[in-house]
């Protein structure tokens, strides 16, 4: 006959079935480990679950009583142990009530309700995000933070800007980047005042046609960047762009519509782009829905902040209604279930001189409940140390002072003095502070 043993697999869980499922889970075999199934590991997820006990259990009390025993006792005449009925108890339910879980104790119930209160905060900050991001993604400005002039930005330096669009002048314009566009141009003039200023170069026949528009007919001056504003959204022939580390702008300057139906018309009808600069933006993505693609200065939609303080305003009152609910949860769960702390009370006002645990049990089984006998398990005393603890910090002060005066023997002296008389301090003589804990049996 072929020898078979079982080797038990020891485990700490919460339910007392698991060691004994898990026995039959790995078999030795003339000397060699049987191979673990999925079958097994669901075994023993199906014994590790957590499990409503607390009915079952009350209704056990209540058969013992009936029967004036113990529950063990109770248990032993019905022919089960504790982990046979551990494993009768029903388990929770996936969707089951939040409530229920409160045998398990308070903070299961307040974990898993703080848990839905994040849900819906976060769920309604992003509605509230929505139509912002939709701003954001709608102002594709992104790249005017290319042409920024930081240190132009009022931080650097101090100097008369122009108002608005105004045309720049003469100075300061000179960019150092037009001798490409026209080898005959005059780069401190180009742009300098309202002007057709590309015309000649879209001219040129050996431009790409792809490359002109009817922004080559358009009259237009360099404007100052930190003050004329740049509209991404608007892409005609007028529209005003960023170019060379300056703005061009159309806005002050009159146009000549002889000369954009002569020359132009048969142009399309597009902003000035990129074919002048050769700049590649590698952050130029409108679908960013961040604040960024409004450009610098280029905020004009005063609804945004008002959905923010909206926004926060309503997640402060969320979590102030939040937390009254949760407080309020607290004390339902502990009215409806028993916990730890209903088995203790901490009492006050005990005389200096009640140091004797076995005097304070016997006055509360006497008299914790008028006319029955209560059973206490155990009474912790709150002692009085502050001659103690006025000694230790003395000579916590002394060490420090000794490390800065190495070679005092007084404080040497006074250090071994302390030392001495914390020895001889005799547990048995310190005094009550008058607390205590009492810890009963029953509820």
């Amino acid at each position: 006959m072929e020898e078979e043993r079982v080797c038990e697999v020891a485990a700490t869980t919460t339910s007392g079935t698991v060691a004994s499922h898990i026995s039959s889970i790995t078999h030795l075999k003339t000397g060699r480990r049987a191979k673990l199934t999925l079958k097994h590991f669901h075994t023993w997820t199906e014994k590790c679950r957590v499990r409503k006990v607390q009915q079952k259990y009350e209704e056990l009390a209540q058969d013992a009583e009936a029967q004036g025993r113990t529950v063990e006792q109770e248990l032993e005449a019905q022919g089960i142990g504790f982990a046979e009925f551990n494993e009768s108890c029903p388990q929770f339910d996936l969707w089951c009530p939040l409530e229920d879980l409160a045998e398990l104790g308070s903070g299961f119930v307040m974990y898993f309700y703080f848990l839905r209160y994040l849900i819906a905060l976060l769920s309604m900050v992003v509605l509230f995000s929505i139509p912002v991001m939709v701003k954001y993604d709608g102002a594709k400005s992104l790249e005017l933070w290319w042409w920024h002039n930081w240190e132009r930005a009022g931080w650097f330096e101090e100097y008369e800007k122009p108002k608005g669009c105004e045309c720049l002048g003469a100075a300061k314009t000179s960019l150092g980047v037009f001798s490409s566009i026209d080898s005959e141009l005059d780069e401190s003039v180009y742009g300098t005042r309202c002007g057709i200023w590309d015309l000649d170069w879209c001219s040129d026949p050996r431009k790409s046609p792809e490359q002109k528009g009817k922004w080559c007919c358009t009259s237009w001056c360099f404007a100052e960047p930190d003050t004329c504003l740049v509209d991404m959204t608007n892409n005609s022939a007028y529209a005003t762009r960023n170019f060379g580390g300056k703005v061009r702008s159309t806005e002050h300057c009159p146009q000549d519509d002889a000369v954009m139906a002569r020359d132009c018309a048969d142009l399309g009808d597009f902003a000035f782009n990129s074919t002048k600069r050769k700049v590649d933006f590698p952050f130029t993505w409108h679908i960013w829905l961040t604040p960024g693609n409004l450009g610098p200065n280029q905020e004009k939609y005063s609804f945004i902040p008002w959905m923010y303080l909206l926004c926060v305003f309503t997640m402060v009152l969320v979590i102030v209604g939040m937390n009254q609910h949760q407080m309020h949860l607290e004390a339902l769960v502990d009215i409806e279930t028993s916990m730890p702390c209903d088995f203790a009370v901490q009492v006050s006002g005990l005389p200096s001189d009640a140091t004797s645990e076995s005097d304070i049990i016997k006055f509360f089984q006497e008299n914790a409940v008028e006319g029955e006998f209560t059973q206490v398990v155990k009474v912790v005393i709150g002692w009085d140390v502050r001659g103690w603890r006025e000694k230790t910090n003395e000579l916590q002060q002394l060490r420090k002072q000794l490390q800065k005066m190495p070679h005092d023997s007084d404080l040497k002296n006074r250090i071994m003095d302390l030392k001495s008389e914390l020895r001889m301090v005799d547990p048995n003589k310190l005094t009550s502070s008058g607390v205590a804990v009492v810890v009963f049996r029953y509820n």
